[in-house]
């Protein structure tokens, strides 16, 4: 899972679970065509990509120790030895719908990035993201009025990053292209080769910030 940045910019998305007694993983559901592939540790692609992108990082459950392991593996890895914003190469950004462990990441790994995931961008969610000191909200690129929330983000000095893109068809290509000309920060999505394509051709002709 890879998200890209409507700038280009590419960022690795990982969502996180633990499995027991398994070491912590980088999860994701995949197609059939990647039954039997291995699945890599978090710390081992945590290696593999430092220095090489920002990495978006969410957090997928609430079970106990999620916050503190990934904490341990991002600080193993030397992910949070300086301090970077969303976005940001060879920063990390961890992001959930769940604020105590928004709070938790921000007491044990103060330099990471948070953003707060909600159903929409509205006044409350503002309210929230200032109490907690988050740097950033996301939501469904698939609102109607996903420039209205967008602005209302940065209107607080917020970053806004968007998901629920879909498929590759023109439901998908028409959520990307709503997330891109709302002006929102970056994406998740599923097919960042293509939509590399897409950008570039919107760019060409003048429909993108």
């Amino acid at each position: 899972n890879v998200c890209v940045n409507v700038c280009v910019c590419v960022c690795v998305c990982v969502c996180v679970c633990r499995t027991s007694p398994s070491p912590l993983i980088s999860s994701y559901k995949f197609s059939q065509v990647f039954v039997a592939r291995q699945v890599p540790t978090l710390e081992q692609l945590l290696r593999g990509v430092a220095g090489r992108c920002h990495l978006l990082l969410e957090l997928k459950s609430k079970q106990f120790g999620l916050v503190s392991s990934t904490v341990a593996a991002l600080n193993q890895c030397g992910w949070l030895d300086a301090q970077s914003m969303p976005y940001e190469k060879g920063g990390v950004t961890v992001f959930c719908q769940d604020l105590d462990q928004l709070d938790e990441v921000g007491q044990l790994a103060p330099h990471a990035a948070r953003m707060l995931a909600v159903s929409q961008i509205d006044a409350q969610a503002v309210r929230l993201a200032q109490a907690h000191k988050l740097q950033g909200l996301s939501t469904s690129a698939a609102h109607e009025n996903l420039a209205e929330q967008v602005a209302i983000a940065k209107a607080a000095g917020l970053r806004c990053r968007t998901a629920g893109i879909g498929a590759p068809d023109d439901t998908g290509l028409a959520n990307l292209q709503r997330a891109i000309e709302a002006g929102a920060d970056g994406t998740t999505i599923d097919w960042p080769f293509k939509a590399k394509d897409v950008i570039q051709m919107m760019t060409t002709r003048g429909n993108t910030h």
